[in-house]
């Protein structure tokens, strides 16, 4: 038992790190680590516990919305 846990944990901290460059769906994890829904679920509420991963939101919906910010909205040629 505990074997096959620490090989589910493995496999899913693979799989999480491999897919961390992107926007991935959740099933797309835990499908490659082989395991279901529930222990994906606690093993990533683990890993956030232990601070070894952070959900963060997507950046590229707010970049632009930043770059207006720092710049003055008459060097922009988007319409508001």
């Amino acid at each position: 038992m505990v074997g096959e846990i620490r090989c589910g944990m493995r496999r899913y901290a693979e799989a999480y790190a491999l897919n961390s460059a992107g926007v991935v769906d959740d099933r797309t994890i835990f499908d490659a680590a082989r395991i279901d829904r529930r222990t994906a679920v606690a093993y990533e509420h683990l890993l956030t516990n232990l601070l070894l991963v952070e959900a963060v939101p997507a950046w590229s919906s707010s970049r632009l919305k930043r770059a207006r910010a720092e710049r003055p909205s008459d060097t922009w040629s988007i319409r508001r």
